[in-house]
C-alpha cells in the first residue's frame, strides 16, 4: 500500500497493524499536512458490522473538536478500500508507557494526565457521545505529557439505537468493562466513569486490579460481584484520597459513581493542592549506605575481593535491619520469586509472586541459612504466608530506585534476580540516583541471545557462576558504559565508552567459534620469505562481543582469569 495514491493523499510508511486495519503515515499532497491513514482490513470489508464500525467512527469523531481527541480529516471508500483520514499523533500508547516506560506514575504526574482525559471525555459526554471501550490503550500519550483519545469504533451517541450492536450484547474490552457493560444492560455516560475508575488504577499502581491469567468468565464474575482490590495494596505511593476517587468511580451501582467528569475533576484537583508547596531537593541521596572514603573504581585484584565482598555484605546488614524496622510492606524485585513452606528453594512453593507486587513483612529476626541466604516472612496479596529470600524484595524507595534504574520491561526481565539489588547498590556508591530516579538506565532490546542488546549474562570468569553484564545510558549526555559484575556480588568493572554499543554473549570453546585474541603465527612463502597472520583461537571462557553503532566494529571483551585484568580486542574488518 506504501506508494500508492489515495485521492489528495500519498501513503507513505507502516505505522502499525493489528487484525482489524492498519494504519499508514501519509501527506496531503496539495496542503502538506501529515496524516495517519486507517484502512480496515480487506478481508473483513464484506464481514457483518465491521464497515459500519470504521464508518461510526468517522461520524463520532466528525462531532468531535476538542485538544485532547484525535480530529478526524476525511473518510474514504474506494477501489483501494475503506480509510480513515485522521491527525497524525506522535507518541505511546498508555498502557505500553505503563508496561514499558514509566511502571507506576507519581501522582502528580498523573493527576495532570488524568484532568486531560477527563477533559476530552466530559466534552465528548457533553455532545452525548459515550466511547463505551475507555481504557489505556485508546489514549496516547505525547513525548510533552499531553493526551490524546482515539478509537471511537463502538462510541454510541446517547438517545440513538446501538446500530451496530445488538440489544444484549457485551461490548468494551473485559479486564475494563463496567457491571452494566458485562451484563449487557443500557448504558450511560456512568459506564465510561467506570472504565475510567479502572484506568486510573493502572495508571498510578502500574497493574491491572484483575491478573491477567484469569478466564474472561472469571473476569466478569469479579467485575460484578467482587469489591475490586485497594490500589494502596498494590503500590504504596498510592495515596488515601486518590483510592478515595478510584473506589467511587468503580462503584458497582450507577448512582453510587461520580455521575459526570467534572466531579472527578472537583476531587483530583483537591489532592493536586497538596503536592503544590511540596519541593523536592534534586541532591537528596536517599539509603545511600556507601562508607566514607571508598575508592570510586574497584578494580579485580585478588587482594581487594575479600575487602569488597565484606563492605557489600554490611551494606546488606544494614539495609536490613533498617528496613525491617521501619516497613512492614515491601515490593518483590525478583521475575519469578515464590514464597516457600520453609527457608529453602527445595521446599513446597506455596505461591507464584511477580515483580513489583506487594509483600507485608512478618518477621522480626532475620533467618540465614548454611548456604547463606537470608530469608523472611511475608505474606502476599493473596492472604498466603511463607519464605522468600531477602534480596528478593526492598522497601519502596529502593524498588522504586531499581525500577527507575531500568529503561524498559525488557530489561528488568533479563537482569537476573540475584543482581537486582547488586546494581542497585552501584548505582547508590556512584552517586547516580536523584531522589527516587536515575539519570542512567539499563536497556534490554533483545530477548534473541544471538542478537546484540543492553544486556548478556555468562561464566565470563570461568568459575560457573553466572556473571552479568549490562550497558548503562546516560539520559542527559548519551554518553554509556559497560558494567561487569561478577558471582552475584559487588566485584565489578566499568568500561567507559565513546559511542553507543550493543553488547552479546560469546561461548567459550569451539560453541562460541573463533576469535582473534591479538596472537599471530608466521608462515612462510615459497620462496622463504615469512610473513604474519592473524590467529584465531576459542575462548578459554565466555567472552563479551562489543559492536560500535557509530563506526560499526566490533571489539572482543575477555577476563583473563590469571592476571586479573579485562582485555580488549578489536576484531579486523
Amino acid at each position: 500500500m506504501t506508494g500508492r495514491r489515495l485521492g489528495n493523499y500519498k501513503i507513505e510508511s507502516l505505522i502499525a497493524e493489528g487484525g482489524m486495519s492498519s494504519v499508514y503515515e501519509g501527506v496531503h499532497m496539495l496542503l502538506g499536512r501529515r496524516v495517519a491513514i486507517k484502512q480496515l482490513n480487506p478481508l473483513l470489508e464484506q464481514k457483518d458490522g465491521i464497515k459500519e464500525r470504521l464508518k461510526n467512527e468517522a461520524v463520532t469523531l466528525s462531532k468531535l473538536k476538542h485538544p485532547h481527541i484525535v480530529t478526524i480529516y476525511d473518510y474514504i471508500e474506494c477501489e483501494l478500500g475503506t480509510f480513515i483520514i485522521e491527525e497524525l499523533i506522535k507518541g505511546i500508547p498508555l498502557n505500553e508507557y505503563l508496561k514499558n516506560e514509566s511502571g507506576p506514575i507519581p501522582e502528580p504526574k498523573a493527576i495532570k494526565l488524568m484532568l486531560q482525559m477527563l477533559d476530552a471525555v466530559g466534552y465528548m459526554h457533553s455532545k452525548n457521545i459515550i466511547h463505551r471501550d475507555i481504557k489505556p490503550g485508546n489514549f496516547i500519550i505525547t513525548p510533552d505529557n499531553e493526551i490524546k483519545m482515539l478509537d471511537f469504533g463502538i462510541a454510541q451517541i446517547m438517545g440513538e439505537s446501538p446500530h451496530i450492536t445488538q440489544s444484549g450484547t457485551k461490548v468494551g474490552t473485559a479486564l475494563y468493562m463496567s457491571p452494566q457493560q458485562v451484563k449487557g444492560q443500557p448504558l450511560d455516560r456512568r459506564t465510561d466513569i467506570y472504565s475510567l475508575g479502572v484506568t486510573f488504577f493502572h495508571m498510578v499502581t502500574g497493574q491491572h486490579p484483575y491478573s491477567s491469567k484469569l478466564t474472561e468468565y472469571e473476569i466478569y464474575n469479579k467485575i460484578v460481584n467482587e469489591p475490586m482490590i485497594e490500589p494502596m495494596s498494590i503500590y504504596k505511593g498510592v495515596s488515601a484520597q486518590m483510592q478515595e476517587i478510584i473506589f467511587k468511580a468503580v462503584a458497582k451501582k450507577p448512582l453510587d459513581r461520580y455521575q459526570d467528569c467534572g466531579q472527578i475533576k472537583r476531587d483530583l484537583l483537591a489532592i493536586a493542592k497538596t503536592y503544590e508547596n511540596k519541593t523536592e531537593n534534586s541532591n537528596t541521596q536517599i539509603f545511600d549506605f556507601t562508607p566514607e572514603g571508598r575508592q570510586q573504581k574497584a578494580p579485580i585484584w585478588k587482594n581487594a575481593i575479600m575487602m569488597g565482598l565484606v563492605a557489600f555484605f554490611m551494606i546488606l546488614i544494614t539495609v536490613s535491619v533498617f528496613t525491617l524496622g521501619n516497613q512492614d510492606q515491601m515490593y518483590v524485585i525478583a521475575d519469578n520469586a515464590k514464597l516457600y513452606d520453609g527457608d529453602s528453594i527445595t521446599a513446597k512453593a506455596l505461591d507464584n509472586l511477580n515483580y513489583g507486587e506487594t509483600l507485608k513483612i512478618l518477621t522480626d529476626k532475620l533467618a540465614v541459612t548454611s548456604d547463606g541466604t537470608t530469608w523472611i516472612t511475608g505474606v502476599s496479596s493473596r492472604g498466603i504466608k511463607g519464605f522468600i529470600p531477602k534480596n528478593f524484595v526492598a522497601p519502596s524507595k529502593i524498588y522504586q530506585q531499581i525500577n527507575s534504574m531500568f529503561a524498559n520491561r525488557n530489561a528488568i526481565e533479563k537482569t537476573p534476580d540475584g543482581y537486582k539489588m547488586v546494581l542497585w547498590k552501584y548505582f547508590v556508591e556512584n552517586k547516580y540516583f536523584r531522589n527516587s530516579s536515575s539519570e542512567w538506565k539499563i536497556y534490554g532490546d533483545s530477548f534473541n541471545e544471538l542478537e546484540f542488546s543492553g544486556i548478556c549474562t555468562g561464566n565470563f570468569n570461568g568459575n560457573n557462576i553466572l556473571d552479568y553484564a549490562c550497558i548503562i545510558r546516560n539520559k542527559s549526555d548519551k554518553t554509556c558504559k559497560l558494567l561487569m559484575f561478577f558471582d552475584e556480588s559487588s566485584e565489578n568493572i566499568a568500561i567507559d565508552f565513546e559511542n553507543e554499543i550493543k553488547i552479546r554473549t560469546i561461548q567459550k570453546g569451539e560453541k562460541g567459534g573463533g576469535w582473534y585474541l591479538g596472537n599471530v603465527y608466521t608462515r612462510a612463502m615459497s620462496n622463504g620469505t615469512k610473513y604474519d597472520v592473524n590467529k584465531y583461537e576459542f575462548l578459554p571462557s565466555d567472552g563479551i562481543l562489543i559492536f560500535d553503532i557509530e563506526k560499526e566494529t566490533n571489539t572482543i571483551c575477555i577476563l583473563n582469569a590469571e592476571e586479573n585484568k579485562i582485555v580488549l580486542v578489536n576484531q579486523p574488518k
